[in-house]
């Protein structure tokens, strides 16, 4: 998605140093509200207080945002003195707001004032009053809000692609078989190529006349039967979506961008401890064209690849899984195009760990439940040196707070986390262990006016 936050009409804040502070916020306030996958383009303006009749957006493509700016004929401007109220809290320095034209759908603050107006339409939305006056974090608080309820609208377009809510499930058949249909195109097209290039052989090619001639009879039956493949594997594709919606742990699936995303319902993993962990909802993003499947969660955790694990063998910056040795399994049903068959192996992945490896061994930070289905409680300690939170499971180290040379003592020894670990506390090999003060023997002579030291060994 690109985004853009320009300085046309007026920078926002009031100057274009405000206006370079924003920028950055507003576009990942944009890029991580705003989901439907299908925008490309958004585009931001600070409108300076005018009325405006541009239609420059593009439906679930282009979206447009105009600041401090409506589409009615009067720019006429109203006062609100209390300010306006958003989720219970009172922004006071809104005062001054524009008309909607009431032909758009119109956002109403808490206490009943007119915030915005949303055109589905053309993609745009006007912003009724200069929400960043000059720079403040708040101000981008507000902004979020707004774009919020842009969403919610925005989520009711998904459900065209949903197999279980489209009421055309012929359209979403369509897009399949047109992607498809490319790909015949494509195939038919080298098919073409290569009958042309077997008959150029067999003239230019006396000697090779019976190999070639053998290769372009194949060629034009392979020709042939592409037509009759691509009904039958439609209808294949029919039955196995069939066969996945009504599969317990599948909740929906969605067919855009040419990909496959299939929502699962609330997974459990178990280890080959045959211990039970609690997962989350994922979202699996399948990609037959060429064998790219990508896992996502609403429960994350921090694990062996990133901050945000979905799964203990998932990356939780790409989404890609640790295939292992099946890798060419994975390939093989994408070929064949084996949707029910690949979808139920990805569901077994899902709902397995493997603590034999660096990476399985991690599913310890998801919760465990019992038999019964209740959480199991892990014994936790917090570190002495930053207040954190440790579980059983966590690498922790023994360090001493203390250590005087002159008197080979410790303070009392402590168990740290990591953190606390690479940044108090140093490793001495003398005392083969890590301590935060290392005090030296004072070697100096106590006599007055004396500046001679004893030898370490000296009495």
């Amino acid at each position: 998605m690109r985004i853009e936050i320009n300085s046309f009409k007026n920078s926002l804040g009031g100057g274009r140093e405000e206006h370079e502070r924003y920028t950055p916020m507003l576009a990942n306030a944009i890029s991580t509200t705003l989901k439907l996958e299908t925008i490309t383009e958004v585009l931001m303006y600070n409108m300076a207080g005018t009325t405006h009749s541009h239609k420059v957006g593009l439906k679930e493509k282009k979206m447009i945002i105009f600041n401090n700016a409506t589409s009615h004929e009067y720019n006429e401007k109203y006062q609100v003195e209390e300010g306006i109220v958003i989720n219970g809290i009172n922004y006071r320095d809104y005062k001054k707001f524009m008309y909607p034209t009431n032909s758009g759908e119109v956002l109403m603050s808490d206490n009943d004032v007119a915030i915005a107006e949303w055109f589905p339409e053309d993609f745009q939305l006007n912003i009724l009053f200069d929400m960043f006056p000059s720079y403040s974090s708040e101000y981008v608080v507000v902004f979020e809000e707004i774009l919020r309820e842009i969403q919610l609208k925005l989520d009711t377009l998904d459900d065209k692609y949903c197999w279980n809510k489209t009421r055309d499930q012929k359209y979403l058949i369509e897009t399949i078989k047109q992607q498809m249909s490319v790909d015949v195109k494509n195939k038919i097209e080298q098919k073409k190529y290569d009958i042309q290039r077997h008959e150029e052989n067999i003239v230019g090619f006396k000697n090779k006349i019976k190999t070639e001639s053998d290769n372009l009879i194949a060629a034009m039956r392979s020709l042939n039967v592409e037509d009759t493949d691509m009904n039958d594997l439609i209808k294949k594709l029919q039955s196995d979506l069939h066969l996945i919606v009504n599969n317990e742990f599948i909740e929906d699936v969605l067919i855009k961008n040419n990909k496959f995303i299939i929502k699962t319902i609330p997974l459990f993993i178990t280890s080959d401890e045959d211990r039970i962990y609690k997962a989350g909802r994922f979202d699996i993003d399948i990609n037959i064209s060429n064998s790219d499947i990508r896992f996502s969660s609403d429960v994350t955790h921090k694990s062996f690849w990133s901050a945000n694990d979905p799964h203990p063998h998932v990356s939780g910056r790409s989404g890609t899984p640790c295939w292992g040795n099946v890798s060419s399994t994975i390939a093989e049903l994408c070929s064949q195009k084996e949707l029910y068959a690949l979808v139920l192996f990805c569901l077994d992945y899902l709902q397995s760990a493997n603590t034999g490896d660096p990476a399985g061994i991690n599913i310890r930070k998801w919760q465990e439940i019992d038999e019964n289905g209740d959480d199991v409680e892990r014994e936790t300690y917090s570190c002495p040196g930053c207040g954190a939170d440790m579980e059983e499971d966590d690498e922790y180290y023994e360090v001493y707070e203390d250590y005087w040379e002159e008197d080979d003592e410790f303070s009392e020894q402590l168990q740290v986390c990591e953190e606390c670990y690479g940044n108090n506390y140093s490793y001495y090999e003398s005392i083969d262990t890590a301590v935060a003060n290392y005090h030296e023997r004072d070697y100096d002579c106590d006599e007055p006016d004396c500046d001679e030291q004893y030898e370490e060994e000296e009495e």
